[in-house]
């Protein structure tokens, strides 16, 4: 199978980001395609990147898998030394899902690649593990309460799960260079439910339950599983959602088409794990 080059990928790197060495990454997309359909339909390339170089690979959506996949590649680059600094965790690298019919151009769209380049670098700035059943949000320095992820959601956390819809063998990949990379599922979920999962050692309740009741593609107006919102909860989310098209972040990429070699479209411009 001849699959297309683009401009991405035989650029050579112009900073000190961390990155994969060529055959890593060359694993990385193979683990995907294996397990994804095929080759990526998109990339999103990181213009402007700190400590580690990252990508997000798009892969759309098929009969057998009726929504879009998105996975980061470049994450697990970098080594993170456990809390007990005698021994390096494996990496990581995120795995997510939108609907098959996701607006890439939307204020949404947006919010979502902000989010996940933000959880992305957190283990590299700030050398914490990352693993199955952590959270991640971000949180007001007064307050200690973590904001929305996404302006006008519910949501509050980035919940790490297994890839309960992929089959077993997509968790681990030991690459070329010997490095042991694990693959998680990026999922956002509500402060209630998170209180709910931590009722529990280690959410492994809060996983059933999304697994039962939560959809698989990421909607960011879903009610939380254990508490509706209220009238107010719904009119300040409300005007949240009319604020989001007027808030776009800024965030450092560029979209590459595969298909066209050398063309190049910019994006329109728009911390805590635990």
């Amino acid at each position: 199978m001849n699959l297309p080059l683009d401009e991405l990928h035989d650029r050579e790197p112009d900073d000190d980001a961390t990155r994969y060495s060529r055959g890593d990454q060359s694993a990385v997309e193979a683990h995907y395609r294996k397990f994804f359909g095929g080759h990526y339909s998109h990339v999103w390339h990181e213009r402007v990147s700190v400590g580690i170089h990252l990508d997000i690979y798009i892969y759309g959506a098929t009969p057998d898998r009726p929504y879009v996949t998105l996975a980061t590649v470049g994450m697990g680059a970098a080594d993170i030394t456990c809390e007990h600094g005698d021994e390096l965790a494996h990496p990581i690298e995120l795995v997510t899902y939108v609907p098959h019919d996701w607006d890439f151009s939307s204020p949404e769209a947006q919010w979502l690649v902000r989010r996940i380049i933000e959880v992305a670098r957190f283990p590299h700035e700030f050398q914490k593990v990352m693993a199955k059943h952590h959270t991640w949000c971000v949180c007001d320095g007064e307050t200690g309460l973590a904001h929305a992820l996404f302006p006008g959601s519910n949501f509050t956390h980035w919940f790490f799960r297994s890839l309960l819809d992929e089959p077993d063998e997509i968790d681990h990949l030991t690459l070329p260079s010997g490095r042991c990379v694990n693959f998680l599922w990026a999922y956002p979920i509500t402060r209630r439910e998170l209180h709910f999962g931590e009722q529990e050692s280690d959410l492994a309740e809060l996983e059933v339950q999304l697994a039962s009741y939560a959809p698989t593609p990421i909607d960011l107006y879903r009610p939380c599983l254990f508490s509706p919102e209220n009238r107010e909860e719904r009119r300040a989310r409300k005007r949240s959602q009319k604020r989001l098209a007027r808030s776009l972040p800024f965030s450092p990429w560029m979209s590459i088409r595969c298909d066209y070699h050398g063309h190049k479209a910019d994006l329109p411009d728009g911390e805590r794990s635990e």
